[in-house]
């Protein structure tokens, strides 16, 4: 889609089975999207998301990294299902990683969650910044995108953007 000749300079990703993805040019949104993938598992599904629709050539890729907070030790949960929910994190993660390196991206950096939006939920907060930050034409980028999808999916594309965003000192 995007190639250096366009001037990609820093592709943001929010990692999984629905992958959203912003793409930045001079601290502006150009691009942005949802990549589906049915794939079963992390390598699969990273290449799979590799696809055309995904821009390449950035100098930059940030994904978010996945961090596991163990919780309270709970007489109902088992030291294997907690081990679980650590394991499907490095996953998402090892997701993102496939999709930064298949976008041909010179750097790519990690970005935990809590240092980008720290405890503030997507649905509501995040997405409100980001619209608020969005300058017209960018929002227009954005909106396109954002209607197109399942609900459900959206907080994928608002954390994408919500990334770029923060990265580029337009939200705190």
């Amino acid at each position: 889609m995007l190639i250096r000749e366009e001037k990609l300079q820093v592709l943001t990703i929010d990692p999984g089975r629905y992958l959203g993805w912003a793409a930045w040019y001079d601290r502006d949104l150009v691009a942005c999207g949802l990549r589906r993938s049915k794939a079963k598992h992390a390598g699969a599904i990273g290449l799979e998301q590799s696809a055309d629709e995904i821009p390449t050539g950035a100098d930059l890729a940030i994904v978010e990294q996945m961090i596991h907070y163990p919780a309270k030790r709970s007489d109902r949960e088992s030291e294997a299902s907690r081990n679980a929910k650590a394991n499907d994190l490095i996953m998402v993660t090892a997701i993102g990683a496939i999709v930064a390196a298949r976008s041909g991206a010179s750097r790519i950096e990690y970005l935990p969650a809590l240092k980008w939006k720290g405890t503030r939920p997507t649905e509501g907060v995040i997405e409100g910044m980001v619209q608020k930050a969005l300058r017209p034409d960018e929002l227009e980028v954005y909106a396109k995108a954002y209607r197109e999808l399942p609900k459900a999916q959206r907080h994928n594309l608002v954390d994408a953007v919500g990334i770029g965003l923060h990265v580029h000192g337009r939200i705190r």
